[in-house]
């Protein structure tokens, strides 16, 4: 008999069964899934986030993760366990987590999938889901930085201060919900393992980029200059000045995710030394009509 756990956080020893549960399939498989384990390990937000099978030796044998960054949308990360698969596990999950959420302003769904799962995709195709972009992994490769030399440009660690600031730049570029997002970029700026940098042009704040260290990279994220400012070259400035920096402080490898809907940015990624090495897909699902 199999017992489904849902939940708004998971608990370290649940955690710790979910990250069992990941390696095993990744050995399996041969390829990365995706999980923002940043979110997982502290949610911030009390809406059902997690759900969990546990068979009858009460180990974990598949979970999904919901994922709220945008207003109307989640992102779905999920796996099942290599022996348990084409029983209808997934499915059952996932109907099962999606009756129990009470979120009317959600619109749709994101399934994230590697792009070599190829039965995976096969499965999406016949829920009803329909392809959307792929995102691209990114890794820095050409250790050779140049960097332009551009007037009235500044670079500067965010602080406590810049909360707001930093939430207006994710409404604008990223189409994030306002107070939604505070909650976030508070518990970043005050963790360690993450330093958020602004961009100033004539001592006004026009972008920003966030440095997340981990155990055996630096990953840049939240990345962008505020849609009035762009396509000025002030981007390409505050990356590469980041990225001279972050080789001064560390000789871990760089990485970064960039949307395949973004030409201008994978070209600027390719262009200041990085090289793609991993790629997942994003499978739309419709859960309530816009």
């Amino acid at each position: 008999m199999t017992n489904i756990i849902k939940t708004a956080q998971l608990l370290a020893p649940q955690l710790k069964q979910v990250k069992n549960l990941l390696d095993i399939c990744e050995k399996h498989d041969g390829f990365a899934t995706k999980f923002y384990w940043n979110v997982n390990e502290r949610r911030v937000n009390k809406d059902l986030n997690e759900a969990m099978l546990l068979d009858d030796n009460n180990e974990c044998i598949a979970h999904i993760s919901l994922y709220n960054f945008k207003r109307g949308e989640l992102e779905i990360c999920a796996m099942v366990h290599p022996e348990h698969r084409k029983q209808g596990i997934f499915t059952k999950l996932f109907k099962d987590i999606m009756s129990s959420m009470s979120i009317p302003y959600i619109t749709h769904g994101l399934f994230i999938c590697n792009t070599n799962a190829k039965c995976s995709i096969e499965c999406l195709k016949k829920t009803n889901c329909t392809y959307q972009s792929t995102e691209y992994k990114m890794r820095l490769e050409n250790q050779d930085i140049p960097i332009a030399s551009m007037y009235d440009l500044a670079m500067r660690r965010a602080t406590n201060d810049d909360i707001d600031t930093i939430a207006i730049m994710d409404v604008a570029c990223f189409n994030k919900d306002f107070d939604q997002i505070k909650p976030y970029i508070k518990e970043n700026l005050e963790n360690s393992d993450r330093k958020m940098y602004i961009l100033t042009f004539m001592e006004k704040e026009i972008g920003k980029i966030h440095c997340h260290f981990r155990d055996e990279e630096v990953h840049i994220m939240d990345f962008c200059i505020i849609p009035e400012q762009q396509n000025h070259g002030y981007g390409r400035f505050l990356l590469q000045k980041t990225l001279r920096r972050l080789k001064k402080q560390t000789d871990k490898d760089i990485t970064l995710d960039v949307m395949s809907d973004k030409p201008n940015a994978v070209n600027l990624y390719k262009s200041s030394g990085f090289v793609e090495y991993c790629s997942h897909q994003y499978w739309r699902y419709t859960i309530n009509e816009e």
